[in-house]
């Protein structure tokens, strides 16, 4: 749970890159990553390595398996829905919470390689993707400004749009929905 920020990434970098080269780099640092196959040394990309083990921690946090350590970041999360907030296209920053910032970035960096994240693009032509987009914290449909979550709502079993269109293909209103909706 320690957060690595930029400057001590890049002065690691600096450290295993001097010890390389004895000084000034003879070769893109790009390209000493690389597999050996293909030209490199196979030097670790440190930004990466973290970054992965970040995306990680939030696939664990997903799985199912009891672990002690997920109450700390499931109590932050729980006004925005807990662990459903890996299936939303959340932009962080807009979410009405504060959590600490090793699970800030463990957030970030899951939210680029998310699939939720990358279904919204700008323009969908299949009606069964915009059907399948999470409706909660999404960073495109928001409230004065602000993403949505309603926990009764999401309760009831409605997390995406297509869950809030009937059969006839029409949105369910909210006496259609008495029976859903309490």
């Amino acid at each position: 749970m320690v957060c690595c920020d930029q400057e001590f990434v890049k002065e690691v970098n600096k450290i295993i890159f001097d010890f390389i080269w004895k000084g000034k780099d003879k070769v893109k640092r790009s390209v000493l990553v690389d597999d050996i196959e293909d030209g490199g040394l196979k030097a670790p990309h440190l930004y990466s390595m973290i970054e992965t083990q970040t995306i990680m921690c939030c696939k664990k946090l997903a799985s199912d398996e009891p672990c002690s350590w997920k109450i700390i970041p499931l109590h932050y999360l729980k006004p925005v829905g807990g662990k459903l907030i890996l299936c939303c296209n959340y932009d962080l920053k807009r979410l009405p919470i504060k959590i600490p910032p090793f699970y800030e970035d463990c957030l970030t960096s899951f939210a680029k390689c998310s699939v939720a994240n990358n279904q919204c693009k700008e323009i969908i032509e299949d009606i069964n993707e915009i059907l399948q987009i999470v409706l909660w914290n999404n960073k495109l449909i928001r409230i004065d400004g602000k993403p949505v979550f309603y926990k009764t709502l999401a309760e009831k079993g409605i997390f995406r749009i297509g869950d809030l269109i009937s059969e006839n293909n029409e949105l369910i209103t909210s006496s259609q929905a008495n029976g859903v909706i309490q």
